[in-house]
């Protein structure tokens, strides 16, 4: 009785916390796909229902692989704009339930020492490792559209 009313309510808690960083990341997303859309030429998807492909097999094999740099593109963009705010997870969030950026907010009012120095360097070089894989396996040119 008690146990499931405490999972489903932490159950509820990270679905409203991922609704609300979703909503908020979503434009930011929507954009880059969008943009990265826009730039598959139409003749690639009627070439390749012309030659018999399914619909399916059109967005599997032609229109994904272009979409790609976008997708990355999107996820890095919605993983920096969510991380870099801990207002809505201090909204969204239960007492006993506190995120990464959320803490460093606290942390910061609080306490004067380079703990958090330490952290954003530690992120500033996670972020970098990142970029340079981004870099590896899709290009940079390609994510930021400078090349197809």
């Amino acid at each position: 009785g008690a146990e499931t009313g405490a999972a489903g309510g932490l159950t509820g808690a990270l679905i409203l916390l991922a609704g609300a960083h979703v909503a908020l990341t979503l434009p930011f997303a929507w954009q880059a796909v969008a943009t990265s859309y826009a730039s598959v030429p139409a003749t690639l998807e009627e070439a390749a229902e012309v030659s018999g492909a399914s619909r399916a097999r059109v967005l599997t094999r032609v229109v994904m692989p272009m979409l790609l740099p976008g997708i990355v593109a999107a996820m890095t963009f919605s993983f920096l704009v969510s991380f870099d705010e801990p207002v809505v997870s201090l909204f969204t969030t239960r007492h006993d339930m506190i995120t990464l950026p959320a803490q460093v907010f606290t942390y910061l009012r609080f306490r004067a020492d380079p703990t958090i120095a330490a952290l954003s360097t530690m992120m500033s070089l996670i972020s970098l490792c990142l970029m340079l894989v981004a870099d590896r396996v899709v290009g940079l040119d390609r994510i930021m559209g400078l090349t197809r």
